[in-house]
């Protein structure tokens, strides 16, 4: 599903020590099961995010090991699903 990226502790990945990320939903990062992959796209916040230093301004595919920059924070992104892994299919 969808997760929110920003300074609050309301928000699902809580960058709280970095005053340059927006509280609320500076970006967003989904899974979709469907297709078993990950998207990035800029929130509600005016502040920008970056993939791989390239501004994201549209949903964006992530792939292993990229890395995602939010304010002065900069974050590497680890998928858990992947071809060999997909929790639907351990669901018991």
């Amino acid at each position: 599903g969808r997760n929110f990226i920003g300074r609050s502790g309301a928000m699902d990945v809580s960058l709280s020590g970095d005053k340059a990320v927006s509280r609320d939903k500076h970006a967003i990062l989904t899974y979709d099961p469907k297709s078993n992959s990950f998207m990035i796209q800029p929130g509600d916040s005016s502040e920008l995010c970056y993939l791989n230093d390239e501004m994201v301004l549209i949903p964006t595919k992530l792939g292993k090991n990229d890395r995602i920059s939010l304010g002065e924070s900069e974050l590497m992104f680890v998928p858990f699903c992947s071809d060999d892994f997909r929790w639907e299919d351990n669901n018991q």
